[in-house]
């Protein structure tokens, strides 16, 4: 299993949320795989999340009290991988990371990063959005747990692993 915990629903996960999966058994097919084979750095990625800093952002629309009434938008963000990193990051649990090259923002954690490089087109998912750091200097990165860190996780809902679920996968 992965090499870090965090509480979701009473199960010990690798990650402060996981939503790239179905959370309650269901007859349909999962809509993506989990790639558990290696991958190193230098691809493309997709992620959705809904990014906090867009809530409160229609002013022109506020309430009888004035207040900008929350909005949450889904945003698509678009990158590559910078590095694969097996190494504690300041802030964020666990040690089997992907550096991102983009920030997706807070309210996306736990967005899947999904690469469509397989011969078949599917939509793989390779790691979890987690976070992000911004450095003094202007630098800032992204970080995503490998999915790898979290294949063999079996929320108790599922009564299965997150691999296996995976599996249901029908293109």
């Amino acid at each position: 299993m992965g090499k870090c915990s965090c509480r979701q629903r009473g199960d010990v996960v690798d990650v402060k949320h996981v939503d790239g999966g179905r959370a309650i058994p269901s007859p349909w097919a999962a809509p993506f795989r989990l790639r558990t084979a290696w991958e190193g750095a230098s691809f493309d990625y997709m992620l959705w999340g809904y990014p906090e800093d867009l809530f409160f952002e229609d002013v022109d629309h506020r309430d009888a009290l004035g207040r900008v009434p929350p909005r949450p938008d889904l945003v698509c963000c678009k990158g590559y991988i910078r590095r694969r990193l097996s190494m504690a990051l300041p802030g964020i649990r666990g040690t089997e990371f992907f550096e991102v090259s983009d920030l997706a923002g807070a309210g996306c954690s736990g967005s899947p990063l999904f690469t469509n490089r397989s011969p078949d087109r599917a939509w793989d998912v390779v790691g979890v959005y987690v976070g992000e750091r911004r450095r003094e200097d202007g630098v800032s990165v992204g970080y995503a747990a490998r999915i790898e860190s979290i294949a063999d996780w079996a929320p108790s809902v599922l009564g299965k692993t997150a691999v296996e679920e995976s599996l249901t996968f029908t293109p």
